[in-house]
């Protein structure tokens, strides 16, 4: 194919992307992007990331079921009226509740197939029969707070996966971009009722737990390297204030943001999902070379100016645009941010346990903030909410950063030596999947087939598999023999 070269023109550049979009899309990449960071940029390829992600991908479908219909989403509102806040007040405090309970299953347990297909399988029926049923407000509360305990299983049964990934931004992109995408086309302004779309979204959470199936613990990465943290305990000292200011105060304006598209078009709620996508996608891309700690400066400072621009109160299509982009971009930082602390406490915890405590604290905060917010706590009217909001933001934003962000500044160990233990031999070196090394390594340190199985989360039946498959890259007839090897290697 012949190189393309970037119009100078605004017509030429318009005529490049309408007839080549993709390649327009590159060349415009090239030319915006620093050239220190195009190797890192471009490496990180979109059609990499979706072929090589089920993970993010499954998550994705369920975010966006999650924001279309139960969490106060447009498919919620058009189905159930005046009852709204009190379904999607049952969903949000059972979703806490589960997140929070159901974390102290075994890591084991949180994994198991079986299971997984159960939670989806319950919010996959339970969202038609919602969709098919007559409204009846004790029978939807129940439906809606069954949804919130399985949607729940399935996120902590996804982040027993997520943590063994190493590259952590690029899942959280697909999976959060993913969502809001969905999201968006929810809100297309289509003359449909909402029958058809529930129908729809629970195919698309039956794809995601198709795709979190096909994604076995043998194909992840299983590299897991340990974290040190000088000071634990401020690193979640300061992470749990940040949970409590933005989920919180931004809770309580995503309640008046959502209040305000509920009655605007629907075209509003699409180019606010668009802007949280792109927005997104940009700052996993920048966080991946930069410094995540600087995701929560992002975050803080996008609410703390939407939240002044929506006190104008002007009305104009461009304000009003203004501070949802701000509350959009301020969202997409702190949830992609949470996200990653969480996967690095759980890394140098060793316990997956850490989501389901920061994820139900947040969704917590979430409710509460909603609660008050209807209560008149907060203010009777919106302009007195956000003036509360916005002082609140500056009295807790010196408590964030009270004490030193250490976990922000830490990158994973480059180091040869796991966590397990010992490495590889070189003879091996390159010749072993993921999941073979991982093996190996415990082998050496006198594992049985249980106990890898266990450690792994995968059959016994898997264990000897891969085992068989070291045997015979090693070219060695039984497994005393390969440690046999390994120690006259060592020794020399």
């Amino acid at each position: 194919m012949k190189k393309m070269d970037f119009p100078t023109t605004l017509w030429g550049r318009i005529l490049c992307f309408a007839q080549h979009p993709c390649a327009g899309f590159n060349i415009l990449v090239q030319k915006i992007i620093p050239a220190e960071m195009k190797g890192e940029f471009m490496a990180v390829k979109i059609k990499d990331i979706v072929e090589n992600n089920r993970s993010g991908l499954s998550l994705a479908a369920l975010f966006g079921w999650l924001l279309s219909f139960p969490l106060f989403g447009r498919l919620l509102v058009d189905t159930a009226g005046d009852s709204t806040l009190v379904l999607g007040l049952s969903f949000i405090i059972s979703h806490a509740v589960g997140l929070l309970l159901l974390r102290l299953l075994p890591d084991r347990a949180a994994a198991e197939g079986w299971t997984v297909w159960a939670a989806g399988s319950v919010i996959v029926g339970f969202t038609v029969v919602y969709a098919l049923l007559p409204r009846i407000i004790f029978v939807d509360i129940l439906l809606l707070a069954v949804l919130g305990l399985a949607s729940a299983y399935f996120i902590l049964a996804w982040a027993s996966r997520f943590v063994g990934h190493d590259r952590p931004f690029a899942v959280l992109a697909v999976a959060m971009a993913g969502a809001n995408l969905l999201y968006a086309g929810i809100n297309l302004p289509l003359s449909l009722s909402a029958k058809p779309f529930l129908i729809l979204l629970a195919a698309l959470v039956l794809c995601g737990v198709l795709l979190f199936q096909m994604e076995s613990s043998a194909d992840m990465p299983v590299k897991v390297q340990t974290q040190s943290l000088p000071d634990i305990t401020k690193t979640i000292t300061s992470l749990a204030a940040f949970i409590v200011v933005v989920y919180f105060i931004g809770g309580t304006w995503y309640h008046f943001f959502a209040l305000e598209l509920i009655a605007a078009p629907y075209w509003q709620a699409t180019i606010s999902a668009l802007i949280y996508s792109v927005g997104i996608v940009f700052l996993a891309f920048l966080t991946q070379r930069g410094q995540p700690g600087n995701l929560v400066m992002y975050s803080l400072s996008s609410l703390g100016i939407g939240l002044l621009i929506a006190l104008t109160d002007s009305g104009r299509s461009m304000v009003v645009l203004s501070y949802q982009a701000a509350l959009s971009l301020g969202l997409a930082a702190a949830d992609l941010f949470l996200w990653y602390a969480l996967w690095v406490l759980a890394r140098h915890l060793k316990s997956r346990r850490v989501f389901g405590l920061g994820l139900g604290f947040s969704v917590l905060m979430i409710a509460l903030s909603v609660v008050l917010s209807n209560l008149g706590v907060l203010g009777k009217t919106p302009a007195l909410q956000l003036t509360v909001a916005l002082i609140l933001l500056f009295f807790l934003v010196p408590v964030v950063f009270h004490n030193r962000f250490q976990l922000f500044h830490l990158k994973p160990d480059d180091a040869g030596e796991t966590a397990v233990g010992p490495t590889v031999i070189f003879s091996l070196s390159g010749r072993l999947t993921p999941m073979e090394s991982q093996i190996y390594i415990l082998l050496l340190q006198g594992a049985g087939d249980a106990q890898m199985a266990e450690k792994l989360y995968i059959s016994k039946h898997t264990v000897k598999f891969h085992v068989r498959n070291i045997l015979h890259k090693a070219e060695a007839k039984n497994r005393r023999e390969l440690l046999s090897r390994h120690l006259n290697k060592s020794g020399n």
